[in-house]
Order: structure tokens, then C-alpha cells, then sequence
């Protein structure tokens, strides 16, 4: 089906997760959290491509400015390394360097940044190594906060409500890795800690902090998650295409499922999505922005803040290559045109899984 003029409507109401509970300190772009006394400072590091990006926020999780650029330095076998990182282009409080220092598989050092006119040093080794994410199952039929720690290569999964605990019927989540060409499913344990939790543990491509699947049953039938360890300025941890508007407001991963003809859209910044985008205020999503739009009312996904679901045929399309997605906020309009928007943002993981552990 050719689509037509498509307007996806999106009321911005913010619900806190009751059922799975949240961090204080999480990271918001899949990064490593560094503790500090004015602010929470989350690094994301790409080992393979030997680029940083540092995020700064204050306690509410609004943007920190800094005075001067900040400043990392790493220690290596050869001595120091003093980096200098720059702002990213449209993004308030984010900075990035690009380095051959930092191609590794860990960082060792501090990092220094000027703040309200004082000078504070953070040590790298103060970092909380923790990920965090929502994984939602055909569209929102079940909902499970993942919590992955790549140190230890553990995972937990948690419902986010009794309602997602019942739905899964007793059955067990597995998780599915890579395994040279084929997969192995790793079936979760319930944890000593909880009886709402499934974990494993030491599970090396976690600690590689490769791409994961987590697999699931509802309704007695199999259904897939994925989450990326590794995300960078253009891809975000469940795979989505990374939208930004700038400063004005807050970025979104862009999630496209053609086969189930679903969008699925969570805010990088759930608080600061909050401060900006204030409800009524709206999203819309045009398919075909030069032609008549039709509109399509949005749901948020319940007992969450900052994700919501979009089922429709005309997003049974491979791609939303040359769409549009428009921001209200307080009565001004943004837009942002998806480029390089393809149905499989992730590469898929070999389809035939061997026997599991």
C-alpha cells in the first residue's frame, strides 16, 4: 500500500513508573553515570570508534552549562592523555572528542569541568556502569524495565506492573546472544532478591556490551525486544533513530516497526521532555508532508513517562525515509525531516538459535 498524508498526534501526559521503580541516577543515553556535587555527568563512550560524548544535567535533569569546555584526562601506558571536548552542535549541556586514547574497552582518569565559576575533578572510577530501559512488546502489550550492569554481565528484567506480571503468563523472559552463526537463549532465573525479577549473570556479550534480544511470551506466543549496549549520537539503546530539535526541545528515539506497522517514540530526557513539551502541547509524525495529512491520535504507554506507541496500517512502509516529525512547544513549531531512516535500524541476529545453556 502506497502511503498517504499520515499526521501522527502525540498528548505528551507523563506518568511515573509505579511497579518497577526507577534509579535516581540512571543514565539517559546508555552511557556510565559519574556522581558529582553540581551535577550528573553521563559519559557514553564508543571503545570502537574511540569517541566520547559527555552529557551534563543538574538534579532535575535540565541541561548544565559549564563556563569552559571540559577537559578529560586519561592515563595510558605511554602517561596522560589531555583531551579537550567540544560542544555538540544543537545540543545543550553535551560535549564530544574523538581520540585514538580512546579506543579501549575501559577508562581510566578524571575529568574536569568548570561549573558556576568553580573548578570540580571526577574520578572515572566513581561511574555508575548501568543501562537502563523500557522494552515494550508488540506495541504496549507488556512492558518490562530492563537494568543491564556490563561489568558483571548482568541482567535484570522486572515488569513494570502487575498487569505485565500476569501477562507473562509464569513464563520465563529469555535472553538471546549472538553464538558464532547461530543464537543461544539464555532462560532467567527469578532472583533470590525479588520474586518480580529475572536475572542472569556473567553473560560475555553483555560484558562486550554488544546488541541484546530479549524474548518473551505472551498470549502462549514468542515475542522480541532488542536493546543495544553501545549507542552513539545517532542511534539510541532500543536501536531508534535519534531525533533532536535542538535546544528548544527535548531529543526522542524513533523507533519503526514496519512488519507490525507500529512507531514507537521514547524521550531521551523524560524530565526534560516535561520542562518542554508541556500537555496539551503535541508531536506530529508526517508521512508525506507535501501532501494532505491525515490525523492519528497517539497513545501513551501507561504507567511510564516519556514513551508512546502508534499503530497504523500506513506504517507498514520499509521506510520513513522523507518524513517529518514537528514539535508544539509552547506555541512555537519545530521540524526535523528523517533522513537515513531505515525498518532495521539494528542488524538482526542470526535467526537459527542453538541448543540453550
Amino acid at each position: 500500500m502506497k502511503p498517504t498524508g499520515l499526521i501522527v498526534l502525540l498528548a505528551l501526559a507523563l506518568g511515573a513508573p509505579a511497579y518497577a521503580g526507577s534509579p535516581d541516577s540512571k543514565p539517559r543515553h546508555g552511557g556510565r553515570v559519574l556522581k558529582a556535587v553540581s551535577g550528573q555527568f553521563e559519559i557514553v563512550h564508543d571503545a570502537s570508534e574511540g569517541t566520547l560524548v559527555l552529557h551534563a544535567s543538574n538534579a532535575s535533569g535540565q541541561p548544565l552549562g559549564a563556563a569552559a569546555s571540559p577537559r578529560l584526562t586519561l592515563q595510558s601506558k605511554d602517561g596522560p592523555i589531555d583531551l579537550k571536548l567540544e560542544p555538540v552542535a544543537g545540543t545543550e549541556g553535551a560535549w564530544r572528542a574523538s581520540d585514538a586514547g580512546l579506543k579501549g574497552t575501559e577508562l581510566e582518569g578524571t575529568l574536569q569541568i568548570m561549573v558556576d565559576g568553580s573548578t570540580e575533578k571526577i574520578d572515572l572510577a566513581s561511574s555508575i556502569d548501568q543501562v537502563d530501559a523500557l522494552l515494550l512488546f508488540e506495541g504496549d502489550r507488556l512492558r518490562l524495565k530492563a537494568t543491564v550492569f556490563p561489568k558483571g554481565g548482568r541482567l535484570e528484567i522486572r515488569p513494570v506492573s502487575r498487569e505485565d506480571e500476569q501477562a507473562l503468563s509464569g513464563a520465563a523472559p529469555e535472553l538471546v546472544v549472538p553464538d558464532g552463526k547461530a543464537t543461544k537463549s539464555i532462560p532467567l532465573a527469578r532472583d533470590s532478591s525479588s520474586s518480580t525479577v529475572w536475572s542472569a549473570d556473567a553473560v560475555p556479550a553483555i560484558k562486550t556490551r554488544g546488541q541484546l534480544l530479549i524474548r518473551a511470551s505472551l498470549d502462549s506466543r514468542p515475542c522480541e525486544a532488542r536493546l543495544m549496549l553501545s549507542p552513539d549520537a545517532t542511534k539510541g539503546v532500543h536501536g531508534g533513530t535519534i531525533v533532536s530539535f535542538g535546544t528548544d526541545a527535548a531529543p526522542l528515539e524513533v523507533l519503526h516497526d514496519a512488519e507490525g506497522g507500529r512507531v514507537t517514540l521514547y524521550a531521551l530526557e523524560p524530565t526534560a521532555a516535561t520542562r518542554t513539551l508541556e500537555s496539551p502541547e503535541a508531536l506530529e509524525l508526517v508521512l508525506t508532508p507535501d501532501q494532505t495529512a491525515t490525523a492519528l491520535p497517539a497513545t501513551a504507554v501507561k504507567d511510564v513517562s516519556g514513551a508512546w506507541v502508534i499503530a497504523h496500517d500506513e506504517l507498514k512502509t520499509k521506510s520513513l525515509d522523507g518524513a517529518a516529525l514537528r514539535a508544539h512547544v509552547r506555541g512555537r513549531s519545530f521540524e526535523q525531516r528523517l533522513t537515513g531512516f531505515s525498518q532495521k535500524p539494528m542488524q538482526p541476529l542470526p535467526q537459527q538459535p542453538s541448543a540453550s545453556r
